[in-house]
């Protein structure tokens, strides 16, 4: 068809029309509705469904034109029922996409006029050996200016990878959705000093202010308070006069004593065994020499703490991390590290509200401590506050946009709400931030177990055991897709080999005797249920302040068909935190209990719940 023929028949067929009274009605709608969601507070997700429809809806009034305009009566041809399906497909397809897109919080994507990131400072030293130096100044002088409550200030973790970076200034703000960027130089010669900082407009480059100081090495603390006073002062940000009291505090009067505290940090950074032992000695070092250091005792209590989280040491190390923390917070009772290091162990004791309260105590004197919301978060969603979790981890994002855990948090908490296209999202990108972190994959192997997709839920698995074949949490992740699928045998495998490569056996245990109940190995099944329940009752014992203990037990009389015990123990766990509806409703340890009224009762309280913190969190991203 000839273009002047295409135009003759617009015209007979009155397509312009058509047209016209379609977009002016539904323009008529949108203003309508947009008025109806201000006067009613209505979901803001409705005006990207009813957008998404009538965009789609013009070419179906094209096609009502084009096949019934003209005159006379037309028939509806099969074509054009096929072309208003692919229409309406399309509707579809864009009203899925933008209701899960008002499910996505966006966290800091937005360049804010009173946020800033502190670049690592250049080591322009002769001796290399002084970069451990030029790091800390840079980590100190980021943590003098996360004391100020009206600046947003980016964390250690994100802003270190751009260390020696080519990138731009404008490239690196945009990454960080920040306003501003500190970056500067330190030399070292003998005992005087030589720092220069520029804060500089993300946006147009411009600087906002510069300075150099060459100064003996006994004013360090002073630069360092003055550049955090001046950078709020250059941003217009508010400085209280109790953030103004915590950056003149000077921490330590011995400048040999906060350069071995400076290389202890340095070493527990790296996040190996021996560089934690290393960082061990040089805290040690540094409180020998000044006996009232307390970021050094600090240091060395969250040294002794990651013993415990990171390289397999006993728990008892985690008793010496809670006497030295609260030795520092005595010494200082001004400090958020020491706050936050106490919370870190508390939190391997399982003391998770005393843990809670030394996290808020450490926020309240610094609002910028990204790992202190992300933990606090952690311990909110394990005990059964996922949207006040989603709060926290989302603070903990912002302030530290390239911690993968951070976004795996967010997925936990989202898949627990079974929100899952969010935590599907969440998951992705923390993924694809650190592929190689294995906790991802639990956390999303987990999510595809609650859905009943098996075999995505195993494919994850096995990809991730390709990887870690030795892993605990991944081999009974693993043991558990297999026991959800029913084949008993397989699972047993894999809890039977995480239970080899575990300290804490509890769950394996369990896990590892239900099967064998399955597969007609009653007498070995009760054995490792005795040993099971010996060591749940004696974490709970120990002043254990979290569900999963109290639920290892409800499994355990479950399995030995002892529904009372069950239910009081399931009863005690839901009241301390393990809330996770859909788990917990299918897990195939309880299938005993599942006959009785009063499971069906707490599952219909736990879903009314899951319910109540959905429409939370739905309301507070809106």
């Amino acid at each position: 068809m000839r273009s002047s023929e295409l135009i003759e028949q617009l015209k007979s067929r009155n397509i312009r029309k058509a047209l016209t009274i379609y977009i002016s009605t539904a323009l008529t709608t949108i203003g309508i509705v947009k008025l109806f969601m201000e006067v009613y507070g209505l979901p803001a997700v409705i005006f990207p469904i009813l957008l998404s429809t009538l965009t789609c809806g013009v070419g179906s009034a094209f096609l009502v034109g084009w096949y019934h305009g003209a005159h006379g009566t037309q028939k509806i041809q099969k074509r054009e029922i096929a072309l208003h399906s692919l229409f309406l497909l399309a509707a579809g397809f864009l009203v899925v996409t933008a209701v899960e897109r008002s499910h996505q919080p966006r966290i800091g994507s937005l360049r804010e006029g009173k946020s800033i990131a502190v670049l690592p400072f250049k080591n322009m030293s002769d001796n290399k050996e002084d970069e451990y130096f030029s790091d800390g100044m840079t980590e100190d002088i980021l943590t003098q200016i996360s004391k100020i409550g009206d600046l947003r200030v980016i964390s250690r973790t994100s802003v270190m990878k751009y260390k020696d970076t080519q990138q731009s200034i404008r490239a690196i703000g945009e990454e960080l959705g920040v306003a501003a960027i500190l970056e500067g130089s330190v030399r070292r010669v003998g005992n005087r000093i030589r720092i220069v900082g520029q804060l500089i407009d993300a946006q147009t480059d411009e600087h906002l202010w510069a300075e150099t100081y060459d100064r003996e090495m006994k004013d360090v603390f002073a630069i360092q308070s003055d550049v955090a006073q001046r950078i709020s002062a250059a941003l217009k940000a508010q400085l209280q006069p109790e953030e103004k009291h915590l950056i003149e505090k000077k921490a330590t009067e011995s400048l040999d004593a906060y350069a071995y505290y400076l290389r202890g940090r340095d070493h527990y950074y790296r996040l190996t065994k021996d560089d934690n032992e290393r960082a061990v000695e040089f805290f040690k070092k540094a409180t020998v020499l000044d006996a009232r250091y307390a970021l050094a005792f600090t240091g060395l209590a969250d040294a002794y703490a990651q013993r415990v989280q990171r390289y397999g040491y006993p728990a008892q190390w985690a008793d010496s991390s809670i006497a030295l923390s609260t030795h520092a917070i005595e010494l200082d009772p001004d400090l958020a590290e020491a706050y936050k290091s106490l919370g870190l162990a508390y939190y391997q004791r399982e003391w998770y509200k005393s843990a809670i309260e030394q996290y808020r105590k450490a926020l309240s004197l610094n609002p910028n401590y990204a790992s202190a919301y992300a933990n606090m978060g952690e311990l909110m969603l394990w005990t059964g506050h996922q949207d006040e979790a989603i709060r926290l981890v989302r603070k903990a994002i912002a302030l530290s946009p390239s911690r993968a855990s951070f976004y795996s948090m967010l997925g936990n908490a989202y898949a627990e709400l079974e929100m899952d296209s969010s935590a599907l999202y969440w998951f992705g990108k923390a993924i694809e931030l650190q592929p190689s972190l294995t906790q991802l994959y639990v956390g999303l192997g987990e999510l595809y177990i609650a859905q009943d997709n098996i075999t995505k839920a195993r494919e994850v698995l096995r990809s991730a055991l390709a990887r870690d074949p030795d892993v605990p949490i991944l081999l009974t992740t693993a043991g558990n897709v297999e026991l959800y699928d029913k084949k008993y045998d397989a699972a047993g495998a894999f809890f039977r080999k995480a239970y080899d490569n575990l300290d804490d056996k509890t769950e394996a245990l369990t896990q590892l005797a239900f099967t064998l109940v399955k597969t007609g190995k009653g007498r070995e099944a009760e054995q490792l249920l005795d040993q099971a329940q010996a060591e749940a009752q004696r974490d709970i014992a120990a002043l254990s302040e979290e569900g999963t203990r109290r639920y290892e037990l409800a499994c355990i009389w479950a399995i030995r068909n002892r529904p009372a015990e069950a239910m009081r123990w399931l009863r005690e766990a839901v009241q301390l935190g393990s809330r996770s509806y859909r788990l917990t409703a299918h897990d195939p340890l309880l299938e005993n209990l599942r006959r009785l009224p009063e499971f069906a009762q707490l599952m219909d309280d736990l879903h009314r719940e899951k319910i109540t913190l959905m429409e939370r969190v739905m309301e507070g991203e809106q």
